[in-house]
């Protein structure tokens, strides 16, 4: 042969998932055909990542690629609000008729007057009988202010308003203020609203749902007598208002039960229809957060994943209980929130894995689920019996799903790609034999199938005619070395955790016959096919667990190349 050419073309290549399978010796050419790689030219290469497929697929942004390592993740998050403590709506407004004597009294011009300490008590909603298993013993109230109105009997009238200055008395032993001083209140107007701001307090009650107090009413003097008779009233309508709440401290029930279904975004029959990917380690992580000072016991109801096409057929995540050494449908732990105030606490239930509930199971069979399902209940501990919850108090629930892309024995994915526009008619005229040399790098820890067909145009079965029939579908995989034979690859050598650890250069080499060259001549279209089965089997004939863990960094390469002998002179620069 004096002159050669060689059509170049693009090789596509798309990612399919894992596979293992059984070694065996490749397609060697016959004896009396000795190949010299160095003569065989290149007529095509491609090479393509697990990262360019994922960006291919257009994948949501819940992968995460962090470290090479491609996971799926989603988060569900509850959070629960202890709501008893907003006293400004809980505390009623109260009125209280204070009667100035009990005889007659005349006072003389410019003459001040203290009336007697009248006795009153304001009601909290807390220790009583609506809530008989809790207790609030004490509490801090950054501030607050008390609404005050006063109102005087119509004998009264002819003393101004501002004659009165209205002190509350306290007890030490209950209420603190900060600043020592005693809430007063100056009316400037009968009738008219005014307020009294309260600086920080500290309530000590001590199991009581009533703080007693005293009203001091101070009668300054006057240029005028002052008669009072015993139906001489001062009014008092008061209320607490813009109650700052810090902390109340005490003994409170918490008895929630919350249940809720998401719906799983991501189907994976969108993007590898003709598949099943048996995962090897889904985990789901729960966790809770609080700044309430108690112990809460935790209990996991139920965990359930089904299919909306199919609901009746539910998995029930089951919950290995170390101290028993069986499995339940429910899973519970406690979880002891802060003992001081401001700080919080972060608790880290046990993990769910294909260990201790066995969720793998879940992606053995299709349709794979797309609700998860989960009820939760949260109760207080007895065994902390001084508790303390804060104005911002909280108990969050966060679980959190993560599916890694590590493949379990059983799974398989097919992907097909094809290359266009070829033109090899003029190539292959006065070709007598070729041996056409595929050289492949499968940088994926897998084992894989791989096969092609050749067509003539792109209608649905328009295959290119070969002698004793069409060259079509392949069923073959024993027949190594023809045309349309099935090729099995090589995977990687792989680590312990199922990663790559080095790739395996292979070559497979195809013997083309004056009739097969016949029939490539008129192919315009190689439709090209890998099969990725996960099914390695151990020395009983099993199928191994042996996860295949897919990295964003592996590739998998191919360049193909031919080698011909025959008569005639091809011109390199005709097209």
């Amino acid at each position: 042969m004096k002159k050669k050419n060689f059509l170049p073309f693009v090789w596509i290549f798309l990612f399919a998932t894992t596979s293992c399978i059984s070694d065996f010796d490749l397609l060697n050419t016959s004896a009396d055909i000795l190949i010299d790689e160095t003569l065989v030219l290149p007529i095509g290469e491609g090479s393509v990542t697990v990262e360019e497929l994922l960006k291919k697929f257009g994948l949501p942004e819940d992968f995460d690629t962090t470290g090479n390592e491609i996971s799926y993740h989603q988060s569900f998050s509850y959070e629960y609000t202890y709501d008893k403590l907003n006293l400004s709506d809980t505390i009623k407004p109260f009125t209280k008729i204070i009667y100035l004597s009990t005889t007659p009294l005349t006072f003389p011009p410019n003459f001040p007057f203290n009336f007697p300490l009248y006795d009153a008590t304001v009601e909290l909603p807390v220790n009583n009988s609506k809530y008989p298993d809790e207790r609030v013993d004490s509490a801090i109230i950054n501030s607050a202010r008390m609404k005050v109105q006063v109102d005087v009997s119509p004998d009264l009238f002819g003393i101004p308003a501002s004659a009165f200055k209205i002190e509350f008395v306290f007890p030490d032993e209950m209420i603190r203020i900060d600043n020592g001083t005693k809430p007063t209140f100056e009316p400037v107007a009968y009738g008219q609203v005014g307020y009294i701001n309260i600086g920080k307090i500290a309530v000590l009650l001590k199991g009581a749902n009533k703080i007693p107090f005293k009203i001091k009413v101070i009668m300054k003097p006057q240029n005028t007598f002052i008669r009072i008779s015993p139906t001489s009233n001062v009014v008092l309508n008061m209320r607490f208002e813009d109650v700052d709440l810090s902390v109340v401290y005490g003994f409170f029930k918490l008895n929630i039960e919350y249940s809720s279904t998401y719906d799983l975004p991501i189907n994976i029959n969108d993007y590898m229809s003709n598949s099943l990917l048996k995962f090897a380690n889904p985990k789901l992580d729960i966790s809770a957060t609080t700044n309430v000072g108690m112990s809460i016991n935790l209990k996991m109801n139920h965990l359930k994943l089904y299919n909306k096409a199919n609901p009746a057929n539910v998995f029930d995540a089951m919950f290995y209980d170390p101290l028993t050494g069986t499995k339940n449908v429910f899973f519970t732990d406690t979880f002891n929130g802060p003992t001081t105030v401001g700080n919080s606490i972060v608790k880290n239930f046990a993990q769910f894995n294909s260990v201790n509930s066995e969720i793998d199971r879940v992606f053995d069979n299709k349709p794979y689920p797309d609700v998860l399902d989960y009820k939760v209940t949260l109760t207080s501990n007895a065994s902390r019996i001084s508790n303390f919850i804060t104005v911002d108090n909280k108990v969050k629930l966060d679980i959190k799903a993560s599916i890694p892309l590590q493949l379990k024995g059983g799974s398989h994915f097919t992907l097909t790609d094809t290359i266009k526009n070829l033109n090899i008619g003029t190539l292959l005229d006065n070709v007598d034999t070729a041996v056409l040399v595929l050289k492949i790098k499968n940088g994926i820890p897998v084992k894989a199938k791989y096969r092609m067909t050749y067509w003539k145009s792109n209608l649905p079965n328009d295959t290119v005619p070969a002698i004793g029939g069409s060259i079509s579908t392949i069923v073959d995989d024993t027949a190594m070395g023809n045309l349309t034979s099935q090729y099995l690859l090589s995977s990687p050598t792989v680590k312990a955790d199922g990663s790559v650890d080095e790739i395996v250069p292979q070559s497979i080499k195809i013997m083309l016959n004056k009739s097969q060259i016949e029939s490539l001549k008129f192919s315009k279209f190689i439709i090209y096919t890998l099969v990725m089965e996960n099914s390695e089997k151990d020395d009983n004939g099993l199928i191994t667990l042996n996860p295949a863990n897919i990295s964003t960094k592996n590739s998998f390469g191919v360049k193909l190349g031919l080698f011909v002998k025959g008569n005639g002179i091809i011109n390199p620069f005709n097209n």
